[in-house]
């Protein structure tokens, strides 16, 4: 009995942090990704990316609506040392603030990473 309680526990804890992608609205386009949390996120385009100026050019959509809420190039901000696969970024994606898109690097504590 104790083992089933432990378990259903530790399963309880892995479902809490699953965050399910909300519906592909039909104007967001098939190769764009979401990237969000439990209170929303956005799905993301890129259109153009320039690793040498560290550039890339975001089309940003509404995961409710579909709405364009950006569309524009962004310049990557990073505290001096940071390494990164600039083919990861996808996935490095945390959270958009209407202004920066915030880039979840776990290099070392105080590590800043975004795009503006």
């Amino acid at each position: 009995m104790r083992k089933f309680l432990f378990i259903a526990i530790i399963l309880s804890f892995i479902g809490c942090n699953y965050i399910k992608q909300p519906t592909r609205l039909k104007n967001i386009p098939a190769d764009a990704f979401w990237s969000g949390g439990s209170d929303g996120g956005f799905w993301f385009l890129i259109e153009k990316s320039n690793e040498k100026n560290k550039t890339i050019h975001f089309k940003i959509y509404n995961d409710h609506s579909g709405d364009i809420v950006a569309d524009k190039d962004f310049k990557l901000q990073c505290e001096p040392g940071t390494k990164f696969n600039w083919s990861e970024i996808p996935d490095l994606i945390d959270w958009y603030d209407l202004t920066k898109i915030w880039l979840d690097i776990r290099q070392k504590k105080g590590t800043t990473c975004y795009f503006e």
